[in-house]
């Protein structure tokens, strides 16, 4: 009997990686905005006017609002990613992220996810992101729906697919190829596997987040919402980065329904405007890192 519920784990766990590798079909929509992080000073009040000010809009574009029951509890992490001091993993369009999350205190296992980032669809379908045999994985095939860099009330997308390993408790050397025995994908990039990825410019990351509610957009598709600040560990007195998101789960993209869909580019576009005072014109939360430089 323990032999045939070890077969069944273990073709479960084949079937996900066969799940992956095939993956080419959106599943995500994320609409994200970059918020100034000086506008963070009062974490707290910060998280109250964002959230106030998207159910009232939301409101007013006939948008249904979920709250959630507890909306501004927040969620602990430490986020780190790594890369060469070249940054050859990123010059290569992969990004390779640890996260860690706090109860009281940091948990001791993490989480690691590969994730392969390109403007064109196509080269994100093609790329390789598919974790080593036997680990516990989510996949995700998203599109991240961007203000354009110089614009308000505009949209550009970027198009990334992921794989996570999780419950790791496994200590790394930093060495590519400790990183490559949970994604070898990693030890097919042309780089040495002694090549040392170290956290990029030194920074970890103390997030701080809540997911305060829901938007229904209708046809079934509905956006989580989360409002993000990141810290360099150490000092929560200044904000590296803040983010306003909603995340909307997709079953068919390429059949999603059209009223949906403009509802949701509407109301990312017209949200801009009016947090025009908030909005920062960067790029992502993650490019906050790779040109972070210590003042």
């Amino acid at each position: 009997m323990k032999g045939k519920k070890i077969f069944s784990i273990l073709m479960v766990l084949a079937f996900v990686n066969i799940a992956l590798a095939r993956l080419t079909k959106i599943n995500s929509c994320e609409y994200k905005i970059l918020l100034k992080p000086e506008k963070f000073q009062d974490r707290a009040a910060a998280f109250r006017a964002i959230w106030d000010t998207v159910k009232i809009f939301a409101h007013e574009l006939g948008i249904e609002v979920v709250e959630a029951n507890d909306p501004f509890k927040e969620y602990r992490q430490e986020v780190i990613f790594y890369d060469t001091d070249s940054f050859d993993l990123r010059k290569r369009n992969y990004i390779l992220r640890m996260r860690r999350k706090y109860d009281d205190k940091p948990r001791g296992d993490y989480e690691l996810t590969l994730k392969y980032c390109s403007n064109v669809l196509e080269e994100s379908q093609k790329a390789d992101v598919t974790p080593a045999f036997g680990y516990r994985t989510k996949s995700k095939f998203e599109e991240a729906i961007l203000i354009a860099k110089d614009s308000l009330g505009s949209m550009r997308s970027i198009y990334s697919k992921s794989a996570k390993v999780k419950k790791i408790d496994y200590k790394l050397s930093g060495k590519l190829e400790d990183f490559a025995r949970f994604f070898p994908v990693l030890s097919k990039l042309g780089l040495p596997s002694d090549a040392v990825l170290k956290p990029v410019n030194g920074v970890i990351v103390d997030e701080r987040k809540i997911s305060p509610g829901m938007l229904k957009f209708g046809d079934n598709i509905n956006g989580m919402v989360d409002i993000t600040v990141w810290y360099l560990k150490g000092d929560t007195t200044h904000p590296l980065v803040a983010e306003f998101s909603y995340d909307c789960k997709i079953r068919d993209y390429d059949n999603m329904p059209k009223d949906a869909a403009e509802k949701c580019n509407e109301f990312f576009k017209k949200l801009q405007l009016k947090m025009a005072d908030w909005v920062y014109l960067g790029a992502t939360k993650t490019d906050t890192v790779f040109k972070y430089k210590k003042e």
